[in-house]
């Protein structure tokens, strides 16, 4: 399916997920923490009027950190299915070690609820969680298991009746990979929309084999084997925690990865579910010159207005500036623009550029969705937002949420 074709697809109602950040947790942190609070052409170039100045960014300590997701506490955020209009979902690693889901207000940015979902027993979670946007929405984390090697668990909601908007299904594991897992995982379930009760769920992670897909296909309980996604070039290593994005049953995969010369890129490929295939080939994407990832690279789609999807990738880049890229309708034509920079959160709000950042709808309305970025410095607990305005055509200033991370 092409690019402009799918986009009539999209204007069927799909809601994505997503988020960022990488906080510290204490390492005495206990798991057994049960509570619930109430209350344009394919070149790369830079945007010249959205740059932000010298003044406003400081480099990134280490910018292979955050890319895989591994060791990263960012938190992920997806659609609330009780609430898609008012209300998203931030499932984070607390500073107690436990996963927390958490029910924030798209107005405000207040946190409503938070609940914890624990650990699994006797294992440390890994890094960054991943989250669908269904109502029967599922989380899956990346976990240490005893030997070293990192699995993948699974808690599925199952009521809405449950704390905080939702009871989930204790936690379980996914089959085990046969291959050496080196990346946090991608989720997305199909077909997308909190008004969509079942369907297929797909998992992406990288390995040491290359970038690797489980399914579980509508009606089933069971899952397929794991599989290599095909044709990947000889001389390419992936390493980045994979990017999804969707044209109705298409899959459009991208993945960070190193070439033989050591050069970072990004790579892109297409599942094509109804026909269970693969494109025939991987394309290499360019990133911004001389300014490699120091996040992985966040792919999401949402509508700004009725029956009109715009496709996003947005990552940090070892600058510390933030790099996005859009695919959207011109006219006729449907294109991807260069990268642009996004306004720095200013000097003196944080002391350090913000480790890990990613993309997300924070709410829903009809066929219309609002998209923001959200950010977390290493070592707090603090969340910025911006958000991309409709009228103007760029984002809004970074404002601090009310709430902290817990």
């Amino acid at each position: 399916m092409t690019h402009a074709a799918a986009v009539v697809a999209l204007a069927s109602g799909c809601y994505f997920d997503a988020a960022v950040g990488r906080v510290r947790a204490s390492r005495d942190a206990s798991a057994e923490v049960a509570d619930v609070t109430e209350d344009a052409p394919d070149v790369a170039a830079v945007d010249v009027a959205d740059a932000p100045s010298d003044m406003g960014v400081r480099p990134v300590d280490d910018p292979r950190r955050e890319v895989s997701g591994l060791g990263s506490l960012a938190p992920a955020v997806s659609v609330d299915p009780g609430a898609p209009e008012d209300h998203f979902r931030l499932y984070y690693l607390g500073r107690d070690g436990a996963l927390w889901m958490e029910r924030r207000r798209a107005s405000t940015l207040a946190s409503v609820c938070a609940v914890s979902l624990g650990a699994p027993d006797g294992r440390a979670i890994a890094g960054r969680p991943a989250a669908g946007d269904r109502a029967a929405q599922v989380v899956i984390a990346p976990v240490r298991e005893p030997d070293g090697r990192v699995q993948l668990w699974l808690r599925e909601e199952t009521t809405e009746g449950g704390a905080c908007g939702g009871a989930f299904s204790p936690w379980a594991a996914l089959p085990a990979s046969p291959y050496e897992i080196t990346s946090a995982p991608a989720v997305y379930q199909w077909p997308i929309g909190a008004q969509f009760p079942a369907g297929n769920t797909y998992v992406l992670a990288s390995t040491r084999s290359g970038l690797a897909m489980l399914l579980r296909r509508e009606g089933r309980d069971a899952w397929d084997p794991w599989t290599l996604v095909p044709r990947q070039p000889a001389d390419v290593r992936v390493y980045g925690r994979p990017g999804v994005l969707e044209w109705g049953a298409t899959l459009e995969v991208f993945a960070l990865a190193e070439t033989s010369g050591g050069r970072p890129s990004l790579f892109r490929t297409v599942y094509y579910a109804d026909q269970d295939r693969w494109l025939n080939a991987w394309t290499d994407l360019p990133l911004q010159p001389d300014d490699a990832p120091a996040s992985g690279v966040d792919a999401r789609s949402f509508f700004p207005v009725s029956a009109e999807a715009e496709q996003w990738l947005v990552y940090m880049g070892a600058s510390g500036r933030l790099w996005r890229r859009a695919f959207h309708l011109v006219g006729g034509d449907a294109i991807w623009s260069p990268w642009s920079a996004l306004p720095a959160i200013a000097r003196g709000e944080v002391d350090a550029s913000p480790s890990a950042v990613s993309i997300g709808v924070a709410r829903t309305a009809g066929v219309t969705s609002e998209l923001i970025v959200t950010a977390v410095p290493p070592g707090e607990r603090s969340l910025y937002v911006s958000r991309w305005s409709v009228t103007s055509r760029s984002f809004e200033p970074w404002s601090l949420a009310p709430d902290p991370l817990r």
